[in-house]
Order: structure tokens, then sequence, then C-alpha cells
């Protein structure tokens, strides 16, 4: 049933020249029935009167003749006048009854009388349009009952049915026809349009329409259609280009690896629309290194503008009250800085690290962010290290305290900080990479040495195919010195 009715809400709710044919036809059967039931209300009502009239003449005129041959006894002329108002006037049965209930005559003989017609309203719904009046002759006197056949009232509205549901029939044809040939012309071309369309946003960019008859308006629309696809390509590669220039920069002023006094090593691939990470590291002094990753909430040029701003500030030290060796005062004097209602609602999660090369003590402050990694060999053993708290992120609280926790590493020990876009990746069977199952794939690929690039050609194996969805930063501190 469910099905049934799917298609018939299909059908009309299909192509434009379905919904046009289909309409028409509509039309054409509600103004039928709208004549059909004109018909009977008017014309019915009029042939019915007209109906109701004769037969009250009939009724006269029997009742005239009738009276005539009782006063003269000629029951063979009362015969005469019963057969002939039979023949003419759609006469089913005559009663003369008298004041007694006694039968005087009867038309035809064989009719079984009921006195219950006497007090039967005439109706002309009944099968029976029973007329009463009294009589008078010198012989006797009672109530005179025709009774006239409403047969010839149904004959008239089948008719009328009949009539209408042919003219429908003939209307609905010619709408199909006359709708087929009227919307071709202009649907044909919406079809094309509309297809058109689909393969575009499919990535068939060089779909176009290719209309060669149609009218002036509908031509002009396909022209105009196409100037219009050519020009937002034109500016969608523009911005793309613009953002790959954007992109390349944010990667430009990121600082080269390096390796003395200790191996630095990176990785950036921004995604397709350009997000907000940024990263860096430097020397406080000859043995103390500082280093952080941010990511700003969001992606497009506005993500990468407020991330470039802060990783300028840091990188020049221009942050205003801000101790650089101490992570909470820098979290602190950066989201007094950048409120994220003064920079369009937009924050951002940041790792921001102090190492002490002499003493091995890291101090460390996350904002929202994921924990920074530390992958230690134990006896042969490897063990990854989760390091991170739980403050909230930068630009949303202006008098948040953020906290400063310490741990000590040893040597030989490898960092890894990244952003989010590195492990919460979609995989083929549609399922997120989660934290924990990051930290099991790197103490994999840890069991040996490795370059970043063999890390990302495997997660290349574990994501669905297509480029990453968010910006992926990684960067990697080996504690040899």
């Amino acid at each position: 049933m469910k099905n049934s009715f799917a298609k018939i809400l299909h059908f009309f709710s299909g192509s434009l020249r379905r919904r046009l044919i289909s309409f028409l036809s509509i039309f054409l059967m509600l103004l039928s029935l709208i004549y059909y039931f004109y018909t009977l209300s008017v014309q019915g009502a009029y042939f019915r009167a007209s109906y109701a009239q004769n037969t009250a003449d009939v009724l006269h005129a029997l009742k005239f003749g009738m009276e005539l041959s009782l006063q003269q006894e000629d029951y063979a002329s009362l015969q005469k006048i019963f057969a002939w108002a039979k023949q003419e006037h759609y006469v089913k049965f005559i009663v003369l009854v008298s004041e007694d209930s006694t039968v005087v005559a009867k038309f035809p003989d064989n009719l079984i009388w009921d006195n219950t017609y006497l007090s039967v309203k005439p109706s002309l719904q009944d099968e029976n349009y029973i007329l009463k009046n009294k009589f008078v002759s010198s012989i006797t006197k009672g109530t005179f009952l025709v009774g006239f056949s409403t047969q010839i009232i149904r004959d008239y509205e089948s008719k009328i049915l009949f009539d209408v549901t042919v003219s429908t029939i003939i209307f609905i044809i010619l709408s199909i026809l006359f709708g087929t040939l009227f919307s071709h012309g202009i649907t044909n071309p919406l079809e094309e349009l509309r297809n058109v369309t689909e393969k575009i946003a499919t990535g068939e960019t060089d779909k176009r329409v290719t209309l060669k008859k149609g009218t002036d308006e509908i031509l002009s629309v396909s022209t105009s259609f196409n100037t219009m696809v050519d020009r937002v390509l034109s500016a969608k590669k523009d911005l793309e280009n613009d953002l790959l220039e954007a992109a390349e920069f944010v990667k430009a002023i990121l600082p080269a690896p390096m390796k003395h006094p200790l191996p630095i090593d990176w990785r950036f691939i921004p995604s397709k629309r350009l997000g907000g990470d940024a990263f860096g590291y430097d020397f406080l002094d000859p043995n103390t290194l500082a280093f952080y990753l941010l990511d700003v909430s969001g992606h497009g040029l506005g993500a990468a503008l407020l991330s470039v701003a802060v990783l300028n500030m840091l990188r020049s030290k221009s942050l205003k009250d801000a101790d650089f060796k101490n992570p909470t005062s820098v979290l602190q004097a950066l989201n007094t800085s950048f409120q994220m209602e003064n920079y369009g609602d937009k924050y951002f999660t940041m790792w921001y690290g102090v190492l002490d090369l002499q003493t091995m003590q890291l101090k460390y402050s996350s904002a929202g962010h994921p924990p920074a990694f530390v992958v230690r060999r134990t006896d042969g053993t490897k063990e990854v290290l989760k390091i991170g708290n739980s403050n909230f992120f930068v630009g949303g609280m202006p008098d948040y305290d953020f906290n400063t926790d310490t741990v000590t590493l040893a040597k030989n020990d490898i960092i890894f900080l990244f952003s989010d876009g590195v492990y919460e990746l979609e995989k083929e069977d549609g399922s997120m990479m989660t934290l924990d199952e990051f930290n099991t794939f790197l103490t994999r690929c840890c069991e040996r040495p490795f370059e970043l690039d063999f890390l990302i050609q495997e997660l290349e194996k574990i994501k669905k195919p297509g480029p990453f969805e968010d910006d992926f930063s990684l960067l990697r501190i080996t504690l040899q010195f």
C-alpha cells in the first residue's frame, strides 16, 4: 500500500512535464465535475420542476375525465382515459378510493393496492411519484391517486453522468496531448539545465547547456547560465590559488627543521580548505627550548590569519606581559590579547612547553589541545607517555587561570606534538580514529627508526582516500645531544 502511494506521489511530484500534464488533467476533471453538479443542480432542478408540472396537469386532466365518466357511468371511457394516461404520461397506476377506503376502480387490474399509499407524500426521489386529489361524482366521492414512474428522472441523471464522463475522458486525452506538445518546449530545456547542473555538482565542470531550439527567454537563460558557470569556476580557481598561496605563506614562516643541538623535524599539510594550524620552537637561551603548536577553530583565511598573528607575536617575543619561560604566563597573555569576541568568535587550542636541556625538566601547559606524546625506550620495550592537562581553550574566558605541570624526560626520548587533524581521520569503514588508536599506531611505528613521511604513508593506508580534511601538523623532537 505504501509503495503504491509512493509511486502515485512520485508521479505527481516528478518531472515538470509530468506535473504540467497531471495538473492540467486534474483541472479538467474538476471542471467536468463542476459541470456535472451544475447540470444536476440547475438543469436537473428545471427538469424536475417541469416533470412535476406536467404530472400535475395530467392529474387534473385525469380527474376531469374520470369525474365525467363516472357521472355518465361510462366505464369504457374510464378505461380509455386510464390507457391514454399510461401510454402518454408515464403513469404506472391509477386508483380511485372512496371515503371508506374502498377501491372503486384501479388501473392496471392486477395492481396490488396498499392503503399506506394514501399517507405517502409525493417525492421525486422515490420509485413512484404519487399525486393525490379529491374527486366527487354523482355516485361516489373519495381520493384519486396517480402513481407516476420516476425512471425518466434517473435516466436523465445517468445520461448526464455518462455525457460528463465521456467528455472528461476526452478532455484528459486532449490535455495529455496538448500538455505534451505545450510542455515540450519548456520542460526539455529545463531538463537539460537540471542534468547539466547535477553533473557540474558531481565534479564534471566541463559540462554546459547546449540548446539549439527554444524560446528567446529560455535560450537567453541557458547562455546566461553557461556564462555564470564559467565565471564561478574562474572565481573558484582564483580562490583556490589564493588559498594555496596563503597555505604556502603559512608554511614559509614556520621554522626550518634542525639537527643541532638536537634533531627537530616536522610535517605540515594544509587541508583543502586551509586551516588554522601553526607551530614554532626557539631557544630562549642556550639551554632552554620553547616549543608550541596551536590550532585555530574553523577553516579558511580567517583561521589562517589568526594563527599567523599569534605565531608572529610568539616569534617576535612581542606578547605583552609574557614570560616565555613560563607556560602559564604565555597562555594567560595570549588569552588576554585574543579574546574570541574580538576575533570573529574564533578561539584556538594550544600546547606550550619549555624544556631545560640540563635538568631535562619539561614545563608544559595545554589549553584544550591534545596531549603531547613522549615515546620512551626502556629495557628494549617502548612506552608512550601522554603529556597534557585540562586547561580551557585560549580566547574563551578572559580571567581564566592556566595551570602548568612539570615532567622529567630522559635522553633519547622522542616528543611528538601534533594537532587533532593528525589522528581525527575518517577510516574506510566510516569510523573515526581515536587518540588511543593513534597512540597504538605511533608505538608500532616507533619499533624502528622512521622518517615522518613513513608515518604519513601509514596513515594514508588507514584513512579513506582523499586529502586530509583538517590541517596535518606534526612536530618531532628527539632528545639526542
